[in-house]
């Protein structure tokens, strides 16, 4: 008889004590990755990674991948270097170089028009390209602004935040089709 209350009490104990793991380990396991930290990659993370233009690439593409070398330069302190090999390494890619890696899957500009754009984040690899000729320097463009907080106020003065290289850029696959065919600023 004391022997089935010692394994009465023992299940309920370890039902208790179950129930304090849980309530108490399961919290700091979460705290210790947010999901803030799974879901973003910080641009300081990419000081040494690789621009990635394919060789054939229109000169639109290969200033945009300047473009991002600048604007990268101007956040981060640290210039990124542009290749036309991609290796094995991390890297951003550039305009058709984009479209050619295998890990691409649904990474398509055929339905964006001429200056739609396409940029997929992820932890290892930055995305962008656009429709030609000029979605893919829009791309690179609107990822500065959009998450980094770059702003072009004019075409002498571009605003970048102090601090930007702290920013935590989300994991994302941002699509945009311009609703008008033609961009033109200048009225008489």
């Amino acid at each position: 008889m004391k022997r089935r209350k010692f394994i009465q009490l023992s299940s309920k104990s370890s039902i208790a004590l179950s129930a304090l793991s849980f309530h108490y380990v399961l919290p700091f396991i979460s705290s210790c990755f947010t999901s803030d930290q799974l879901n973003t990659i910080h641009l300081n993370e990419m000081k040494d990674w690789h621009i990635i233009v394919s060789s054939d690439a229109i000169p639109n593409e290969r200033y945009a991948a300047e473009e991002f070398q600048r604007l990268f330069k101007a956040i981060t302190s640290s210039e990124l270097k542009i290749d036309t090999e991609t290796g094995d390494k991390r890297a951003i890619y550039i305009g058709k170089s984009a479209l050619n890696q295998p890990h691409s899957l649904n990474f398509t500009t055929s339905t964006l028009g001429e200056e739609g754009l396409h940029i997929r984040v992820d932890k290892d690899k930055l995305l962008i390209a656009g429709g030609r000729p000029r979605g893919t320097l829009y791309g690179v463009y609107e990822f500065f602004e959009r998450y980094s907080g770059v702003r072009f106020l004019t075409a002498d003065h571009t605003y970048v935040p102090q601090n930007a290289s702290d920013i935590s850029i989300p994991l994302v696959d941002f699509i945009y089709v311009p609703q008008f065919f033609f961009r033109w600023s200048y009225y008489e």
